[in-house]
């Protein structure tokens, strides 16, 4: 199967991160995780609220910046790809 295909059928998901839990991203998220635990048993129920919104809002911020850096990133490879095809060097002939 070729990676249009891969791509209509919802096979690639490049929002979805699949995670180890020992490489050096799964440990920070083990890391915060624990403290977020710890700070909440810590908090009334009001503070709990405002926390809890505010790792909502957090979570949306890099939802968003994640989408925005894959366009910009798919808009760049597909700007270097044109480029590439449609380049003609006027000093050198063609390699092929």
């Amino acid at each position: 199967m070729n990676i249009l295909d891969e791509l209509y059928d919802g096979n690639i998901k490049p929002n979805e991160k699949q995670i180890t839990e020992n490489g050096e991203y799964g440990k920070l998220l083990n890391t915060l995780n624990e403290n977020y635990a710890v700070l909440y048993k810590l908090l009334n129920d009001k503070e709990q609220s405002i926390l809890k919104r505010i790792e909502e809002t957090e979570s949306e911020i890099t939802s968003l910046t994640d989408r925005e850096a894959f366009k910009q990133g798919f808009t760049l490879g597909m700007k270097l790809a044109l480029e590439t095809i449609t380049y003609k060097s006027e000093s050198f002939k063609p390699v092929v």
